[in-house]
C-alpha cells in the first residue's frame, strides 16, 4: 500500500502547477540545484520509464459498489515476497455525519 500511495503522490505532484511545487516559505540553500519539470498528462507512455501505469479499463464494472464507494480489484499483480494484487477505488460524495 505504501508503494501505491507514493505513486499516487508522485503522479499528483507531477500534475500540479509549477507554482505549487514548493510550499510557501520554503527556501533553498545557496548551493542546492533547482530542477524544473514541466507537468504533462499522466499516460502509460509518459509513465513507462517508472513502471506500469495501472488503469481501470474503459467499461469495466466495479468489483464492489456501494452507496459510498466503487472498487475495482485485480487490476494488476506483483510478486514481492508474496503475490500482491492492486485495485483502485473512488469515494462518492455524501453528507457528513
Amino acid at each position: 500500500m505504501e508503494v501505491v500511495t507514493w505513486l499516487l503522490a508522485a503522479a499528483t505532484a507531477l500534475a500540479a502547477p509549477a507554482s505549487s511545487a514548493m510550499p510557501v516559505g520554503t527556501e533553498l540553500a545557496a548551493a542546492v540545484p533547482v530542477v524544473s519539470v514541466a507537468p504533462e498528462p499522466l499516460t502509460a507512455t509518459a509513465f513507462k520509464p517508472f513502471g506500469e501505469l495501472i488503469e481501470v479499463p474503459s467499461g469495466t464494472t466495479p468489483t464492489v459498489e456501494s452507496a459510498v464507494l466503487r472498487y475495482w480489484g485485480g487490476l494488476a499483480k506483483a510478486r514481492i515476497h508474496e503475490e500482491l494484487e492492486f485495485g483502485m477505488f473512488t469515494v462518492k460524495a455524501r453528507e457528513h455525519e
